[in-house]
């Protein structure tokens, strides 16, 4: 895997002309160092991940106008995010405030295509079709309407998921469960037979969408006392102080009190 990293600073970083540590520098927007950067790493990086300070609100901006960054790695807002939100194909986290919690962000790779999924929503996305694709065979009006009302309706999670996520959620597939409401309420016969079957094949081409999602699973850990000697943050620690040793002061030079000159001290 082919990560590529680049990072912003917020504008007002250094609000002062006259601050010296703008001596030779060009700031430059940090939209069109964005564009400018994924254009540079698109050839050669799997994953492009930003290391924003520019804060959330011009993040969430950032992954709306700027595409091909795949992970936003923000901080200054001190906006604490438990659920990532992913907007354009682009994964958002955010630093804590004054580093109350620490973040953990795993991801999983099913297939060349660098979006992803939130764990937990794809999982119960998957739980909810599957256990109505086993049951449409002999489920009745009720529990079909309710399940069409609770996962498909406008204000549904499930409907929500499937625009945020990108998933095909064919017409045909909604528009049959209605024509099985309809003619189950009708006292249809035979209709409900056909139309139980089509869904069931349909439900089976969204799971299948599913499968080859990539996926993220993201947990914030609480930094306090309890933690502060943990044995595997201090290996972390020492290992990067060995890979890179902090450079050795030159020690003080030495002064000595000045010495009495010779001869008669006069009265």
């Amino acid at each position: 895997l082919r990560i590529g990293i680049f990072s912003l600073l917020a504008p007002d970083t250094f609000p002062n002309p006259y601050d010296p540590r703008r001596k030779g520098l060009t700031l430059r927007s940090p939209t069109e160092t964005a564009q400018a950067m994924v254009k540079e790493l698109q050839p050669n990086a799997d994953l492009i991940i930003l290391l924003s300070h520019l804060g959330y609100p011009k993040d969430v901006e950032m992954a709306q106008t700027v595409p091909g960054i795949h992970l936003i790695v923000g901080a200054h807002s001190g906006v604490n995010l438990p659920y990532p939100p992913v907007i354009n194909k682009s994964l958002i986290v955010q630093m804590a405030p004054k580093g109350l919690y620490g973040g953990r962000l795993d991801l999983a790779f099913h297939s060349n295509e660098p979006n992803f999924f939130n764990s937990s929503e794809k999982r119960t996305f998957e739980n909810s079709l599957s256990q109505f694709k086993e049951r449409v065979a002999f489920s009745d009006v009720t529990e079909i309407e309710t399940w069409l009302q609770h996962n498909f309706g406008h204000y549904s999670r499930i409907f929500h998921l499937g625009r945020l996520y990108n998933l095909r959620l064919p017409e045909e597939f909604i528009q049959n469960l209605r024509d099985l409401i309809a003619s189950l309420k009708a006292q249809d016969t035979e209709r409900p037979k056909t139309l139980r079957i089509k869904i069931k094949g349909e439900a089976e081409q969204i799971l299948k969408q599913l499968q080859d999602r990539n996926e993220f699973i993201h947990n914030l850990i609480a930094l306090g006392e309890q933690i502060k000697d943990h044995p595997e943050i201090g290996r972390m620690v020492e290992a990067f102080r060995s890979k890179y040793p902090e450079p050795e002061k030159p020690a003080p030079s030495r002064q000595e009190a000045p010495r009495p000159r010779g001869g008669v001290p006069k009265k």
